[in-house]
C-alpha cells in the first residue's frame, strides 16, 4: 500500500511545531536527549524556508516590474 502524499511543511507549521518544542522542553526542565538537536534543525529550517521566501518574492518583484 502506498503511502499517503505528505503535505508540504509552511512556516508556521515550522513555528508551532517549534513553540510546542518549547512547551515541552520547559515541562520537562530540558531533560529530553533530543530536543535541542530537534530545536536547533526546526530553527535551521526555518530560516531556510525564510530566505527561500524572500528569494522568491524578489524574483517576482523583479518579474513584475
Amino acid at each position: 500500500m502506498a503511502s499517503p502524499r505528505q503535505a508540504p511543511v509552511t512556516l508556521e507549521w515550522l513555528r508551532n511545531s517549534q513553540r510546542q518544542m518549547w512547551k515541552h522542553k520547559c515541562t520537562t526542565c530540558g531533560s529530553e536527549p533530543r530536543g535541542i538537536a530537534t530545536e536547533l534543525e526546526l530553527r535551521a529550517r526555518v530560516r531556510e524556508l525564510e530566505w527561500q521566501l524572500k528569494d522568491l518574492e524578489a524574483k517576482l518583484a523583479a518579474a513584475g516590474s
